[in-house]
């Protein structure tokens, strides 16, 4: 048995926040399909692992990134890959998967076999000018009738951190780092280039503590996307040491792994409502030492829960 798609860091960073954040995922479905979800509809994660058979008795398995079923007025099926580069292959992919898929669900009745596609979309982290926004697959039957239906594009370069943000697209804000890569190599030379690529990661970091603190974005789910953040960052920028390091000390040292999401305990509260509230005050150089030092961050909070932070040294 053989997998034929090689996972990267990335595809481990889309598929951990798909498969430990629900909330974020229906977000995502409404920008990509134009739906209207709240949120609250039922949410059912497919496997993703397909297995294909063959006449010798050999099979392969075919990972996919994500499958859902979305119980709202109706049922939909929702199939949505992320792509790191820009791929000539990307939609007769889209349409083996999605065949696969549509075949393990299938049903047979008196007058037939019936399959149904899922709606399926591919988000790219890299384009390039022949990055389309819509992808169709056309079928032919073999007696000439032809059925279309497209595969939905989103491009990470087409959104700004605000938009991301703005639309609640948590779950691509790992990925912004790529709309910044062609800059790497200044960032990494020039320390105030660098400083100010770091502050975007700062209010980041903030942005996410606050929406936790306000109770708009879960703790648990703050601390995934910080971590997959951190995680793409340091995979990205392996040939930049300077913005390596920047970024690791900002968006939290450790990288989270998908063992290790049972962290949260009642101290990443507290942390969290430290962080918002150096932030708001402007303190960065103490958010950033307080995420690489934990003794300095285990003698803040003291102070924190007994309303003294302002006597910390600023």
């Amino acid at each position: 048995m053989s997998d034929l798609i090689t996972n990267t860091p990335y595809d481990d960073a889309y598929r951990t926040m798909f498969c430990c954040c629900h909330e974020l995922i229906y977000p995502l479905i409404n920008e990509v399909f134009g739906e209207h979800y709240t949120g609250k509809e039922k949410l059912i994660q497919r496997q993703n692992e397909h297995f294909e058979l063959y006449q010798d008795g050999s099979e392969d398995k075919r990972i996919t990134d994500s499958v859902v079923d979305i119980i709202g007025d109706t049922v939909k099926k929702y199939h949505c890959e992320c792509q790191t580069e820009a791929d000539n292959t990307i939609a007769i992919r889209m349409f083996q998967y999605g065949s696969e898929i549509a075949v393990e669900e299938a049903k047979l009745t008196a007058d037939g076999l019936h399959v149904e596609m899922p709606h399926a979309a591919v988000i790219f982290l890299r384009y390039n000018n022949s990055t389309s926004d819509r992808l169709m697959i056309h079928v032919k039957s073999p007696e000439g009738d032809e059925i279309s239906y497209p595969i939905h594009v989103l491009r990470i370069k087409d959104y700004t951190i605000d938009e991301l943000f703005e639309k609640e697209l948590y779950i691509l804000i790992p990925f912004y780092l790529f709309n910044l890569e062609k800059s790497f190599a200044l960032y990494d030379s020039d320390e105030q280039k660098r400083r100010d690529l770091m502050i975007i990661f700062i209010e980041i970091r903030t942005r996410l503590e606050q929406l936790a603190e306000e109770g708009k974005l879960s703790t648990y789910n703050q601390c995934i996307v910080r971590g997959m953040s951190n995680k793409v960052a340091q995979n990205l920028t392996k040939r930049y040491e300077n913005v390596q390091k920047g970024i690791g000390d900002i968006m939290g040292g450790k990288i989270i792994d998908m063992e290790e999401t049972r962290i949260l305990n009642e101290g990443i509260d507290q942390t969290a409502k430290l962080m918002g509230s150096l932030a708001r005050e402007g303190r960065f150089d103490e958010i950033i030492r307080a995420a690489d030092d934990k003794e300095y961050l285990r003698s803040m909070l003291p102070a924190y829960n007994n309303g003294t932070i302002e006597a910390i040294k600023k």
